[in-house]
């Protein structure tokens, strides 16, 4: 076997945006679609040209023509589906954020071990040709030791207390849903999770946070600074400050370029030739090292995406922010 069959659990707007570019990956084959409703199953079959459509997510992980199940529904449903997954015997690839607490990743995690079984957060960011260089050239040395590193992501929408976005019940919220971004590759470029976390919040009348700003200390001392939220549009652009010179990274969950700085020196750019949507880095990621026999890699370690969801656990909890079945 030299591809690795795929099926997609929830064909929802994220899905629509993977399918874009997912067919570059070269050892990926889009062989099904689940869905709870048949008829929303189909209609993504016939849109994206996919062989089969199944009526529910228990025939997805009963079928025998798929090896890797994407799940793609809003996290609230992370945990339980992508444990049916494991234990029907399929990898999985999650999207972001991983689950909506650290019980719940950690769950994930145990199941996907017993089960010898691929796990994998798709925190996509992190698989870019442009994300791949730059971290390369932190390792080597290129800005000497980092020492502060500031993200922000956020953009302006009217709010809609029925949208996803504003709802407890669905794990509405800034920090969940885009606040991940900066923090997860806050940790990707300095290489460590952060010992200490402070957070500022705004909630809506749904409970949920509309912005937050949160600062992280690492063992060495180094700091993170990561903003993200609903009520403004920001540049979207992270900046990371060694003792050697600084990087400026545009669009740093979607990058295609960044420009290294070095005192006395004319700035350096490197850029990338330019991505659809670019998910299909992560997926060939996760193939390759399915089919070499690997359960986890080194892009972002499971023990990396349980550590990022301590931290989102212990900011919400300065934040009073708690979803259903969190203990209020």
């Amino acid at each position: 076997m030299d591809r690795v069959r795929l099926g997609i659990a929830g064909p929802g707007r994220i899905v629509r945006r993977v399918m874009a570019d997912l067919r570059k990956a070269e050892h990926i084959e889009i062989a099904a679609v689940a869905s709870r409703s048949i008829e929303r199953a189909r209609a993504a079959a016939v849109e994206y040209g996919i062989p089969k459509a199944f009526a529910s997510y228990e025939d997805l992980a009963a079928s025998d023509a798929v090896d890797l199940v994407y799940v793609a529904v809003p996290h609230p449903f992370h945990c339980t589906l992508t444990k049916l997954f494991l234990a029907g015997g399929k990898h999985v690839i999650v999207e972001k954020p991983f689950a909506v607490n650290a019980q719940e990743a950690g769950e994930m995690i145990d199941c996907a071990r017993a089960n010898n079984r691929y796990l994998m957060e798709a925190m996509w960011s992190r698989f870019f040709p442009a994300a791949q260089e730059l971290k390369g050239l932190i390792r080597s040395g290129a800005i000497g030791d980092i020492r502060l590193i500031t993200a922000d992501f956020s953009f302006r929408t009217a709010p809609d207390y029925e949208d996803r976005l504003f709802k407890r019940e669905l794990g509405g919220g800034s920090l969940l849903d885009i606040g991940v971004y900066p923090l997860s590759l806050i940790c990707f470029y300095k290489g460590a999770l952060p010992e200490e976390a402070q957070v500022l919040s705004t909630k809506t009348e749904t409970g949920v946070d509309s912005l937050c700003s949160f600062q992280v200390q690492f063992a060495d001392g180094a700091t993170g600074q990561g903003f993200a939220g609903f009520e403004v549009s920001t540049d979207q652009t992270m900046k990371l400050y060694g003792t050697e010179g600084w990087v400026e990274l545009p669009d740093f969950w979607h990058p295609t370029r960044f420009t290294v700085h070095r005192p006395g020196q004319a700035p350096e750019p490197h850029k990338f030739a330019p991505e659809n949507e670019g998910f299909h880095n992560e997926f060939e990621y996760a193939a390759r090292a399915i089919l070499a026999g690997q359960t986890d890699q080194r892009v972002i370690p499971l023990a990396e995406s349980l550590g990022i969801m301590e931290i989102m656990d212990a900011m919400r909890a300065r934040m009073g922010v708690r979803y259903p079945g969190e203990g209020e």
